[in-house]
């Protein structure tokens, strides 16, 4: 069963949570375009040693080109799994530090998504959904106190109207 996902209404601290958020909070693109968005994870007093990300995608609208690991669990973090499904409109990475977890870790990114926008016939908005993540701390228990600033990432795909 997922961990449900608190969302929170603002990217304020909040003692003891662990919080996590998109940037850019949205993107424009044009069709065939790519862009990258991260997740950053902001941790309070928390080491993070590990995360577990999924999300999902309109499979007509957008593709994921790539889930990259982000700087915050150290150069070279062990990827456990990486799955891109583009026909369900699905990716999952799975990834966890090398040796030991200083608390607090320094805030920054935990993973870089790239995607691509499909061609339209017109302008159209949707969405990259963070279904699910579960982070753990410097003694790989599960953070129960995780909060996400917007689980939605809005997409916005500019066509140029035809003369």
């Amino acid at each position: 069963v997922p961990t449900p996902i608190t969302v929170i209404l603002q990217p304020a601290p909040m003692p003891g949570w662990v919080l996590i958020q998109f940037v850019p909070t949205s993107l424009d693109l044009q069709p065939g375009q790519t862009g990258e968005v991260a997740l950053k994870l902001l941790p309070g007093a928390v080491g993070v040693s590990g995360a577990d990300v999924q999300f999902s995608f309109d499979r007509t609208a957008l593709q994921v080109d790539a889930l990259e690991p982000g700087e915050v669990l150290g150069i070279s973090p062990i990827i456990g799994l990486r799955t891109v499904d583009n026909e369900k409109g699905l990716a999952r990475i799975a990834l966890a530090r090398q040796g030991s977890t200083q608390s607090p870790t320094v805030e920054g990114v935990i993973v870089r998504i790239k995607i691509k926008a499909m061609s339209r016939d017109k302008t159209a908005d949707t969405l990259l959904q963070l279904n699910s993540i579960k982070v753990t701390d410097q003694s790989f228990t599960q953070v129960l106190k995780l909060a996400v600033f917007s689980n939605n990432l809005p997409v916005r795909i500019l066509v140029a109207p035809k003369n």
